[in-house]
């Protein structure tokens, strides 16, 4: 009984201290997904711009009868993609990776 009043005190430090650090755990979780989404968001977009321009130059190409130059780059292109489907981790792209039969 002596020490009935310690124990408590300390469990009810201990127990607010490990629901603080749950928040805060939590609020560190939710940055890192914001700036990870982020990340993630401009490496699409960066990527979709420059699909876009070699398309671009694909179609000018074409226009002006220039049709080897053209396969030229698609090959270049289809290359450039199948080296990094080959260079992925994430499972989803493992499973493209295979289901495409890039080795």
């Amino acid at each position: 009984m002596k020490y009935l009043k310690q124990v408590l005190f300390f469990a009810t430090l201990l127990v607010f201290g490990l629901w603080g650090f749950a928040f805060l755990v939590d609020a560190i979780n939710k940055h890192v997904d914001y700036a990870a989404t982020g990340i993630i968001e401009d490496s699409l977009a960066s990527n979709a711009a420059y699909d876009l321009d070699t398309l671009s130059k694909i179609k000018e190409l074409l226009a002006r009868g220039e049709v080897e130059e053209a396969n030229a780059i698609i090959d270049q292109q289809v290359e450039l993609k199948m080296e990094m489907l080959k260079a992925c981790v994430s499972e989803a792209c493992i499973n493209l990776r295979d289901s495409r039969n890039v080795r």
